[in-house]
């Protein structure tokens, strides 16, 4: 595709352009036409590229091999603005496709399908936290158990995620002070942690996601990337908890999000590179009242997924079915999928 001339097009160059047609002065600087020429191009190969980019997602719908996968990841990439983590040619990429293509073709039968699996290889895109609530009313009544259900969640997340996952497992952290953990591989041995953990705090939501969760694992960990040379990765934070902010503002867990959300915008970042999916154990109004207040908040919205469910209810509901169980947390965390336009 040739490239635009600003020159060309205001005449400037003998042709029957704007200045010369209308009889017109010609009194912008040669650098100012320069800098047009750069800047209307830069703009017209990202409008190209984007639309190049939106036709090859088209052409795979349900990709099948390991070379449709890393097109449809490159693809995806492109369009959220990971191209910082994952440039072109990222072998990262092409490891995720591979193990997407020993996916679909798993005798195991739960959730891998072609669409399934393109949408599962999406969040192997991202460091995957589990946020966890270690505070006591978690084992508050014997009857009830939650610290066992969080338990229980936590390992059926990481037996959906583990499988395509190829850089270094998944990082558990607490509202409070328990032991943090990164590396793991093994959902057996998280549920063993989960259920182990000193539940003896209260809830200070909001003070544990920006000390425990986005200071040291993007924060902190974006300069040492940078200045070793290396690329950060974007973060899915899942949240359980049973409660909401006791210790502090009842507002704060809100006002940290939308903090890191301005500092991820003012780093050039979009607000999604890190994501929040959040979950209710219990039936407390206030814990209610918490997230329901999150999810009318535009900028936080779009960033987070919800249960609508409380998580004691659908795992005691589907215990006994395990594809049913992960058909049901893929759909919690994969927004719907908008329909490509039929023009």
């Amino acid at each position: 595709m040739a490239s635009f001339s600003i020159r060309r097009y205001l005449g400037l160059d003998g042709s029957d352009g704007i200045i010369k047609h209308n009889n017109l002065k010609h009194p912008i600087p040669d650098d100012l036409l320069d800098r047009l020429d750069k800047d209307l191009n830069d703009l017209i190969t990202h409008i190209v590229g984007a639309k190049k980019s939106d036709k090859k997602a088209a052409e795979i719908q349900e990709p099948k091999t390991a070379a449709e996968f890393t097109q449809h990841l490159e693809n995806f990439v492109a369009e959220n603005n990971l191209d910082e983590f994952y440039p072109p040619g990222d072998p990262v990429i092409a490891e995720i496709a591979k193990k997407a293509e020993e996916l679909i073709n798993s005798p195991d039968g739960v959730l891998n399908s072609p669409k399934e699996v393109k949408e599962r290889a999406q969040h192997a895109l991202y460091r995957v936290v589990l946020y966890c609530d270690d505070s006591w009313s978690m084992i508050k009544t014997k009857t009830e158990r939650r610290h066992e259900t969080q338990a229980n969640f936590c390992k059926l997340v990481a037996d959906y995620i583990l499988p395509l996952n190829v850089q270094g497992g998944l990082s558990l952290r607490w509202i409070n002070d328990s032991p943090a953990h990164d590396g793991l591989t093994n959902s057996d041995e998280i549920a063993q942690i989960v259920k182990a953990a000193n539940y003896v705090h209260y809830t200070p939501i909001g003070k544990g996601l920006k000390n425990h969760v986005l200071t040291p694992l993007w924060t902190n960990y974006l300069k040492t990337q940078r200045a070793n040379g290396k690329r950060p990765r974007p973060l899915l934070v899942i949240i359980i908890t049973d409660g909401w902010p006791y210790e502090e503002s009842k507002t704060y867990f809100k006002e940290v999000i939308l903090q890191q959300i301005k500092e991820l915008e003012a780093e050039g970042f979009r607000s999604r590179v890190i994501k929040y999916q959040m979950n209710q154990i219990g039936n407390e109004a206030e814990s209610e009242d918490f997230i329901r207040d999150l999810l009318d908040t535009p900028e936080i919205k779009k960033n987070m997924r919800c249960t609508s469910e409380r998580l004691e209810s659908k795992l005691s509901e589907l215990q006994e079915n395990k594809a049913g169980l992960q058909e049901w947390f893929h759909k919690l965390l994969t927004p719907p999928q908008k329909k490509a336009s039929s023009s």
